[in-house]
């Protein structure tokens, strides 16, 4: 695959991934290799998941708590067998998350994602989430 189909992947999985403006982790079965090494530092600590179904039972948390999502993608660059790509992720805080209870308030955080790719799948991702500054905001947001 070139560097535009990647791209054109990374397009396509997040578009599947907010489909209905709700986490759809079956995205990742189109998207992510079976044996996909990655690591997705969310809440507790992931460092070092193995393979496809690990890595969607580690975002179960965050689908639970928050909802009525929407994705931006503010940059992507894509060059050989790999993309990078920095998106905002936004939704209502409607659960659990991170120990703060619901607010019902809209929490935005960014991400940022590089990915390997192996025919046309991703066999090495390294996800960073800024979520634990989203939270801060919330709970002050909600103090204030």
């Amino acid at each position: 695959m070139s560097a535009e189909d990647n791209k054109a992947q990374v397009r396509r999985f997040f578009a599947n991934l907010y489909a209905g403006r709700t986490l759809n982790l079956d995205a990742f079965d189109a998207f992510y290799a079976e044996d996909i090494d990655v690591s997705l530092p969310f809440g507790p600590p992931t460092a070092g998941l193995s393979g496809l179904e690990a890595a969607k039972a580690s975002l179960k948390p965050l689908k639970a708590a928050i909802t009525d999502n929407e994705v931006h993608i503010v940059d992507l660059i894509a060059e050989g067998d790999k993309a990078a790509c920095q998106w905002e992720s936004v939704g209502t805080h409607s659960g659990e998350l991170m120990g703060v209870p619901a607010t019902g308030r809209r929490i935005t955080f960014t991400n940022l994602g590089i990915w390997q790719f192996a025919n046309g799948r991703v066999v090495k991702a390294r996800v960073l989430t800024d979520l634990g500054a989203a939270m801060q905001r919330l709970k002050a947001e909600a103090a204030g």
